[in-house]
């Protein structure tokens, strides 16, 4: 799920699965940027992690099972 308050988007990406899944997200050139990501699981609660890799456009996101990140 996407939404953009004042132009700042917020991504927020939710893992259902027991395993942990690598997904891949699109973004749309132009200057968007991550400023911070936070995830929730089994081992974190509201943890701060790094930003995702991104290469020509798409974000790599690293999801631990049954997780929320933003």
């Amino acid at each position: 799920m996407a939404t953009s308050l004042g132009g700042d988007w917020t991504l927020v990406v939710t893992n259902l699965n027991k395993s942990a899944q690598v997904v891949g997200v699109r973004l749309p050139s132009g200057g968007i940027s991550a400023s911070g990501v936070y995830r929730t699981c089994a081992a974190e609660n509201l943890a701060a992690i790094g930003l995702p890799a991104v290469s020509a456009g798409v974000a790599s996101l690293n999801l631990p099972a049954q997780s929320v990140s933003t």
